[in-house]
């Protein structure tokens, strides 16, 4: 498993970096994930017994995960197993948007 200096140096012509990440993306983009929730993943969240407001903003993480998840698949950032590989977790990802 790579981290992202470490794919960089296999050659990629576009070197990629956090900053590549879509914004939508990042930590900081659930609302835009919060807009997209359906009523049939708000019922699920809601079914785990905590009130509205909570429920959106964990079936916006679900949406927001699964896309990330999707951005590194494009890339090849996963391992065979469908983790993100080194150093492009999404704790990484937020503790880079924090820095910045």
């Amino acid at each position: 498993m790579a981290t992202p200096d470490e794919v960089n140096a296999l050659g990629r012509s576009n070197p990629l970096s956090f900053a590549n990440v879509p914004k939508e993306l990042r930590p900081s983009g659930w609302r835009y994930w919060a807009e997209r929730v359906t009523e049939a993943q708000l019922r699920e969240a809601l079914a785990g017994g905590v009130d509205r407001s909570r429920a959106v903003e964990m079936a916006a993480g679900e949406l927001q995960s699964e896309g990330y998840t999707r951005w590194l698949d494009d890339h090849d950032l996963l391992s065979d197993a469908g983790r993100p590989v080194r150093g492009w977790s999404s704790t990484a990802l937020a503790r880079w948007e924090e820095s910045t």
